[in-house]
């Protein structure tokens, strides 16, 4: 029994640890009997639904949220997505990254970390159980990498390859993995029934 059970690179675990069972619930319940003792997972995810990306979504999702000086909004921060603060650049410029809110405000070095340290953690859902707490934290909030290097990562990840852009995903954006390659269009699925 412990107080404090960390795993740090979970979704590396075995799924299931011998005979015993599922190495998640084998830890969790390593801690049942003090009171107060907690665990804590920590990782970088490597395939979307994978142990991380579960225990993600079973918790309160927290995300990094900043304010937009122009608009008032506090938003998170992504890659892509239009409804948040997301990275932009042109005509693969790196040097042009910067960061765009919604309302289409934009942030660039070092005013980036400025709005980093104006930023504060919020919950998007509710957890599964209460006092379930997750964490989301993508580099785009990192003091130690700018958002030109993170275009670069990404402008080379995508010219090399499928292995390359999944790297640059699982570890830069903190995100599971998806391949296209083996996606499941369900609507063509349906279209293939036949009757037996």
């Amino acid at each position: 029994s412990v107080r404090l059970a960390i795993a740090d690179d979970c979704d590396r675990i075995p799924r299931f640890i011998g005979a015993e069972g599922d190495a998640t619930q084998l830890l969790t319940n390593r801690i049942t009997s003090v009171p107060d003792g907690f665990t804590i997972w920590v990782s970088t995810p490597v395939l979307a639904g994978g142990r991380i990306e579960t225990l993600f979504q079973q918790g309160d999702r927290r995300r990094y949220h900043l304010p937009c000086l122009a608009c008032g909004r506090w938003a998170y921060v992504t890659w892509s997505a239009a409804a948040h603060w997301r990275a932009v650049f042109d005509d693969r410029r790196p040097e042009t990254a910067r960061l765009t809110c919604p309302c289409g405000h934009t942030v660039r070095e070092p005013e980036r970390l400025d709005l980093v340290r104006a930023g504060e953690w919020r919950p998007t859902a509710e957890p599964l159980a209460p006092g379930y707490v997750s964490f989301h934290l993508p580099a785009m909030l990192s003091p130690f990498v700018t958002l030109s290097g993170l275009v670069t990562k990404f402008l080379s990840a995508h010219m090399s390859g499928p292995l390359r852009l999944r790297e640059f995903v699982t570890t830069q954006l903190a995100e599971g993995w998806k391949d296209p390659a083996t996606a499941i269009d369900a609507g063509d699925l349906v279209s293939r029934m036949e009757d037996f």
